[in-house]
C-alpha cells in the first residue's frame, strides 16, 4: 500500500522555512500492522527485514523489497508516482491484547532470531522460520530495552526498570554479567564497543566495552533545576564520582530524555520531551568546543505560543553518520551535526500521521522505517487512540542523508 505525502526541505537547524517546490514522495505502508501502538523497531543487518514490538503484545516481522516499477535517477528530485518499495508480512507471534505489552525488540545478530522484552519481565526469543518462541530470560521489573552486542563478542544486552542491565549469549537461562545501577533504565543504544543507557534520574552512563563492561567509563549528570522556585529539582547523586578512571560530565539542567543514540567520534545525540535535541561529545575539550542542543519538533507560529512536542526517536545513518529524529507532532527530520544542516524536512504542518513512536535505519541506508500510533503525550485522547498504527518505509535518497560540506 503507498500513499502520498507533501514534504519540505531546510538546509539550517531550527529553520520553518517551507519550501512549496518540494516534490511528493510515494511512502510504502506495510501490511497487517499491530493493533496498539508500536513500542520499536529494529531492521535485520543480514536483509530487509524489519523487526516491530508492540503494545498489544505481538511482534511483527515483514519482510521489504524493492518495487521493480520504481525508477529513481539519483541527483533527481523529480517525483514518482509509485513507491519504491513492497513489503509483505514474514512474522506474527502474540495475541493482540492478550499477551503483555512488548516494550522492546532487536535482532540476534543475525536472522533468524528476534529478541523482545516485555512488561512482565520477560526476555524472549522468536524463530521467524519455525515460529518458535521460548524464553531466554527474566529481569525483575518490565525489560525496557534490549540491542545486539558484537564487541567482545556476540551477545543480546537488556535493560530494565529493576535497575539493571544484563548481557546473555544464549547458552543458559542465566545472564553472562549484571549490573547494577542507581535508578530505572529508560533508553539504551549501542555502537561498536560503546553502550550508552539513560536513567529515570536524567543521568547517562556510558560503558566501554575495552575498558570494562561494569563499570561505566562516563558519567553525564544534569544539574539542579531552578526553573520553577515552587518544584526544585536537585541535582541526581553521582554513584561514580570517586570511582577511578570514571570521567564524569555535566548535563546541565535536568530535563526527562525520550530518545538516545550513540553517533560517530564517540558522541552522543539525545533528545528530550521538550522537542530539544542535545550533540554531547564524551571527550570534555571535544564537547567545551562542538556540543550544542538544537530545537526541533515545534511549531512556533508569529504571535502565539510555540507548540513543543517530544522527541520520540533517533536513528543513525551508518554510512553517512547524519541521522533521523522523530516526533510527537507526526514528522520526521534527517540532520547533519557536523554543519549543523537540517538535510530534510517532511511536512511541517498538519502531518497525516499521529505521532511517530520508533524509527530504524536499515543496513543500507536506504530505508527509514517509522511507526505512527498515539504515545500518549496528549494524555488520555480517544480521537487520537482511535486512528490506526501504521508501519511506514521512506525512500532515503543521497540529499537526505549525505552530509553537506562545511561553508
Amino acid at each position: 500500500m503507498a500513499f502520498n505525502q507533501l514534504v519540505s526541505r531546510s538546509n539550517t537547524f531550527g529553520s520553518s522555512h517551507q519550501n512549496s517546490a518540494a516534490p511528493k514522495m510515494v511512502l510504502t505502508e506495510l501490511p497487517n500492522p499491530p493493533k496498539d501502538s508500536i513500542s520499536s523497531l529494529s531492521f535485520s543487518t543480514a536483509s530487509n527485514t524489519l523487526a516491530g514490538s508492540s503494545w498489544d503484545g505481538t511482534i511483527s516481522a515483514w519482510n521489504i523489497r524493492p518495487n521493480p516499477n520504481y525508477v529513481y535517477a539519483p541527483g533527481s528530485e523529480q517525483p514518482t508516482n509509485v513507491p519504491a518499495f513492497i513489503g509483505e508480512t514474514a512474522f506474527t507471534a502474540g495475541q493482540s491484547g492478550q499477551s503483555p505489552p512488548l516494550l522492546t525488540c532487536s535482532w540476534w545478530h543475525h536472522e533468524p532470531m528476534i529478541v523482545t522484552g516485555s512488561a512482565d519481565h520477560k526476555v524472549s526469543l522468536h524463530n521467524i522460520q519455525t515460529n518458535q518462541t521460548t524464553q531466554l530470560g527474566m529481569h525483575n521489573a518490565p525489560v525496557s530495552c534490549s540491542r545486539a552486542l558484537s564487541f567482545p563478542s556476540p551477545m543480546v544486552v537488556t535493560s530494565s526498570w529493576d535497575k539493571t542491565i544484563k548481557y546473555w549469549d544464549g547458552r543458559s537461562p542465566d545472564a553472562v554479567s549484571v549490573v547494577q545501577v542507581p535508578e530505572r533504565v529508560y533508553l539504551m543504544d549501542v555502537r561498536d564497543n560503546l553502550l550508552a543507557v539513560s536513567l529515570a534520574n536524567q543521568q547517562i552512563l556510558v560503558f566501554d566495552m575495552t575498558k570494562s563492561p561494569n563499570t561505566p567509563a562516563y558519567v553525564l549528570s544534569p544539574t539542579a533545576d531552578n526553573t520553577d522556585p515552587k518544584n526544585v529539582r536537585p541535582a541526581p547523586i553521582n554513584h561514580y564520582a570517586n570511582i577511578g578512571g570514571v570521567v564524569n560530565m555535566d548535563l546541565g539542567a535536568r530535563r526527562q530524555h525520550s530518545a538516545l543514540a550513540i553517533l560517530r567520534n564517540n558522541c552522543l545525540a539525545y533528545g528530550t520531551i521538550e522537542a530539544r535535541v542535545a550533540i554531547h561529545y564524551l571527550d570534555p575539550a571535544q564537547h567545551k568546543a562542538n556540543g550544542f542542543t538544537f530545537r526541533c519538533h515545534r511549531v512556533e507560529p508569529p504571535n502565539s505560543p510555540a507548540q513543543i512536542f517530544a522527541v520520540n526517536s533517533i536513528s543513525v545513518h551508518q554510512t553517512h553518520g547524519t541521522f533521523v529524529t522523530c516526533g510527537s507532532d507526526g514528522t520526521y527530520a534527517t540532520w547533519d551535526k557536523d554543519s549543523k544542516t537540517r538535510l530534510y524536512r517532511s511536512q511541517v504542518h498538519n502531518s497525516p500521521f499521529p505521532p511517530i513512536t520508533a524509527s530504524a535505519i536499515n543496513a543500507q541506508g536506504n530505508m527509514l522505517a517509522f511507526a505512527a500510533g498515539d504515545d500518549w503525550s496528549q494524555g488520555y485522547d480517544p480521537a487520537r487512540m482511535a486512528q490506526p498504527v501504521r508501519v511506514i518505509i521512506h525512500h532515503l535518497i543521497d540529499s537526505q542523508v549525505v552530509p553537506r560540506k562545511k561553508p
